[in-house]
């Protein structure tokens, strides 16, 4: 019996740690779960490509400019190491796109 609470209990904390992939178009979703806001500042983190080429990026965006990002780290696959990929210099798009 103690057994099967201690199961259901990590069940239902490990849940909440996953990934929820919101799909914004072909080969483009970001994930909810990894939404974080502090002040003026938003990160999350983005997946692109489909099928066997996926590249996963940890970006952070700036509210009060649209279109202001930089991009934090990079990883190539979901159970692969988070790499260092920017100097932490901040961009700005022009167009709409994540």
């Amino acid at each position: 019996m103690k057994k099967i609470i201690l199961t259901l209990l990590l069940a239902a904390i490990s849940t909440g740690a996953m990934a929820e992939w919101i799909r914004v178009e072909d080969g483009l979703s970001y994930d909810s779960t990894s939404i974080r806001k502090a002040g003026n500042l938003v990160t999350l983190v983005v997946r692109i490509g489909q099928a066997d080429f996926v590249r996963f990026f940890e970006q952070e965006y700036d509210c009060k400019v649209p279109g202001k990002l930089r991009l934090i780290r990079m990883k190539i696959a979901n159970d692969a190491d988070w790499e260092i990929r920017s100097k932490s210099e901040w961009v700005v798009r022009h167009d709409n796109s994540i």
